[in-house]
């Protein structure tokens, strides 16, 4: 019995030292974290069943097949110059804007063919003709989800991954495209103005997101912006519960350019708009 006691006072003791001292303190968080933000994103896309495990695989991994390259694409591409560590910038080179667009669902096509990788070029062209230097995703998403078990659920995990990739080995950007389509009526997709034909446009912001401010106050300027340029070619920014790799930085949107029913000439007269509208928010400082 008095074994027993003697046993029982140690532990006790045992007990109140490690209450008292930072051990107990680190264990306990250690415990409490049940995800990691870093990593793990409830991405109402994803598949909830995703273990984080799983999800730290994808942002670690870099093994890609790599996708075709478009000849039509003039701008630099991370294909290109898949640099790790940035080259440093001149004074002359950090005045300049840079702008990374992507395509989260890079298979979302148009009427004729053409799709979302396809528009992202051309507002990438548009934009270097003004002086704005653009880095344009060319790495096949579907490739990479291929080749890791992944499905059409998961884009976001190796979307993420990628902007991750080239936020740190490009040293930053002064914004982060992600340009989709929409799936609408024609009577919803286009607008008649000044003897053309564009393809509606609509700005997503993800209120789930850290960065869900500085989100939704570019994607207001810019569809203002748009709007004086074009009245009625931009449609109100749509505010969804949802992250959209939003959660990465500041100044990360998410655009719908036209939809399944555009043609791709409705596409590019859209482009150019929107490539005007960039240009004078991150050049002009318009609002």
């Amino acid at each position: 019995m008095k074994a027993t006691w003697k046993i029982l006072i140690k532990l006790v003791l045992i007990g109140c030292i490690f209450y008292i001292t930072p051990f107990y303190d680190t264990c306990m968080q250690m415990l409490g974290q049940t995800n990691i933000k870093t990593f793990a994103y409830e991405q109402k896309t994803i598949d909830p069943s995703i273990s984080i495990k799983d999800e730290l695989n994808v942002m670690s991994s870099h093994q890609v097949k790599k996708a075709e390259k478009d000849d039509v694409i003039k701008v630099e591409t991370t294909q290109e110059n898949p640099v790790v560590v940035p080259t440093p910038k001149s004074e002359e080179s950090k005045k300049q804007k840079t702008v990374y667009i992507y395509d989260t669902h890079q298979k979302e096509d148009y009427a004729d063919g053409k799709g979302v990788m396809d528009a992202a070029a051309d507002l990438g062209k548009h934009l270097e003709e003004k002086g704005i230097k653009v880095v344009l995703e060319t790495h096949s998403f579907q490739n990479y989800m291929d080749a890791h078990g992944m499905n059409y659920n998961q884009s976001y995990l190796v979307s993420n991954k990628y902007l991750q990739d080239a936020l740190v080995n490009y040293g930053g950007f002064d914004l982060c495209i992600d340009l989709h389509r929409d799936s609408v009526p024609r009577s919803a997709a286009v607008l008649e103005a000044n003897g053309k034909t564009y393809a509606k446009a609509m700005m997503v912001v993800g209120s789930l997101a850290t960065y869900h401010d500085s989100s939704a106050k570019i994607s207001s300027t810019l569809t203002d912006i748009m709007n004086k340029k074009v009245n009625g070619i931009m449609k109100g920014v749509m505010t969804r519960e949802a992250y959209y790799n939003q959660q990465v930085a500041n100044g990360i949107v998410l655009i719908e350019v036209g939809a399944e029913v555009n043609s791709f000439k409705e596409i590019t007269n859209t482009t150019k708009v929107l490539a005007d509208g960039i240009y004078d928010m991150l050049m002009k400082g318009e609002s």
